[in-house]
């Protein structure tokens, strides 16, 4: 299985852009402005990913991150910066992913947090930057429990928990909209229907770990699903 690229106009054939010949080509995503295509591989199943960037007119690869022993993901993006990602790598300690900042036009990255514990951390693009927002960090019973950062604060503060049962009904914050004057969060914690709810920035500023919310939509289904 390869990658090929097909123009919408009437007539138009494919145009493959990988060869791979010994194992099946990954799927791959567009970056925000469709200029890329991002795709990945690892070597036989050892879970070490490599990035890779793919021209789709004229199909050049080229791998983004470290071909051996490290795992990269993608951690976020935003239109406002299209030839911007935010990638994790695991390549200073195998435990824990830092988050880079990569250039997909030249490849060049910056550091964005350097991880030395168990918490995964959410970025988003804020006040012209990227900022760390969301801490998690799954309990023993498999729970989860949040930490909130304010945008253009510096330090972490209590702010979600979340049981195993809830947290496996899609229980969890998302993120801050543009403007972050709201952050929006998933909810099922009561009649095994999903909600979306929104904390306002001024409530988050002064509450604890119970921080009034405002329902915004209900679901009458099972699920929910939601693009920030």
């Amino acid at each position: 299985m390869n990658l090929w690229a097909q123009e919408l106009e009437a007539g138009s054939k494919p145009r493959l852009l990988t060869n791979s010949t010994n194992r099946p080509t990954r799927a791959a995503i567009w970056s925000v402005d469709c200029r890329y295509l991002i795709t990945s591989r690892d070597s036989y199943g050892d879970e070490n990913t490599v990035l890779i960037r793919i021209d789709p007119t004229t199909g050049e690869a080229i791998d983004l991150t470290l071909g051996k022993g490290v795992k990269a993901a993608i951690w976020g993006d935003d239109q406002d910066v299209p030839d911007e990602l935010v990638i994790g790598l695991n390549d200073r300690d195998p435990r824990y992913h830092d988050l880079w900042v990569i250039n997909l036009e030249t490849g060049k990255r910056r550091l964005l947090y350097e991880a030395n514990d168990g918490h995964l951390v959410s970025v988003d693009w804020i006040d012209g930057d990227w900022q760390l927002v969301l801490r998690n960090l799954i309990q023993p019973d498999g729970g989860n429990t949040y930490d909130l950062r304010l945008p253009g604060q510096k330090g972490w503060k209590p702010f979600l928990s979340f049981s195993f049962e809830e947290s496996q009904a899609g229980s969890a914050p998302l993120g801050f909209d543009r403007n972050a004057t709201c952050l929006y969060g998933l909810l099922n914690i009561k009649d095994g229907l999903p909600c979306l709810v929104r904390w306002r920035n001024e409530d988050l500023q002064s509450c604890k770990e119970d921080c009034p919310y405002e329902l915004v939509y209900q679901s009458e289904s099972g699920t929910l699903g939601v693009e920030l």
